[in-house]
């Protein structure tokens, strides 16, 4: 069925994607680290809007960088945590 051939292309996709995010988890950890001994704020409401902007900036059409960019906000919520 082709459904579950598509479901299949997902999952193998986030086999690479997990991976991924898990370094950037890392490094994020390591940010924290250095803020932290910085005395810096864990938001930095510029750097957020900056990312969106590049990865917005990468997408083949409008409705994909909105996708984008919902994503990456998730993704940065969660780095704020694992920042703290």
């Amino acid at each position: 069925m082709e459904l579950d051939k598509l479901r299949e292309e997902i999952d193998r996709l986030d086999g690479a994607i997990v991976p991924l995010l898990l370094e950037r988890f890392e490094v994020v950890r390591r940010i924290g680290e250095v803020k932290k001994e910085a005395g810096l704020p864990v938001y930095n409401a510029a750097r957020e809007e900056a990312v969106l902007t590049k990865v917005s900036a990468l997408a083949p059409d409008e409705e994909t960088a909105r996708a984008l960019r919902l994503v990456y906000t998730h993704v940065m919520a969660a780095a704020k945590e694992l920042e703290k």
